[in-house]
């Protein structure tokens, strides 16, 4: 069975959203999963557009997103990223999928104490942990 992996869409102002359809889209990825993207269609078509990239064959489970300010950091982006990447794992978590995968986002919006708190929640037992 191929398994199906969830792709939290990172930063809907960054590169993560293009990374993810990229990934998703590539043939050597499809050969050995079904990734299914966790993000906004609005913000995916946003990022797809330019690259010259389709949502056509793209799995797509949709979370909620407010219209990013592409290049800017904001609050809105980080309850975005953490948004996307709860979805995932709870989705993960309840079998849905076999693993999860977190695309590029930056880092300072995603890293106010209360959304670490809000993704601990998510996935008891999971800490998130930047790189150092």
């Amino acid at each position: 069975m191929t398994p199906r992996i969830a792709i939290a869409c990172g930063d809907p102002a960054g590169i993560g959203p293009e990374i993810s359809l990229k990934a998703a889209l590539d043939p050597r990825v499809l050969a050995v999963c079904r990734p299914v993207l966790f993000g906004s269609r609005e913000v995916l078509l946003m990022h797809a557009r330019p690259a010259g990239l389709s949502l056509q064959g793209i799995e797509l489970f949709e979370v909620r997103q407010e219209k990013p300010e592409i290049g800017k950091i904001t609050a809105s982006h980080g309850r975005a990223i953490i948004a996307a990447a709860e979805a995932a794992i709870r989705a993960a978590l309840a079998g849905d999928f076999d693993a999860v995968v977190g695309a590029p986002h930056t880092e300072a919006p995603a890293s106010s104490s209360t959304a670490i708190r809000r993704l601990s929640r998510a996935s008891p037992g999971c800490r998130p942990r930047t790189a150092s």
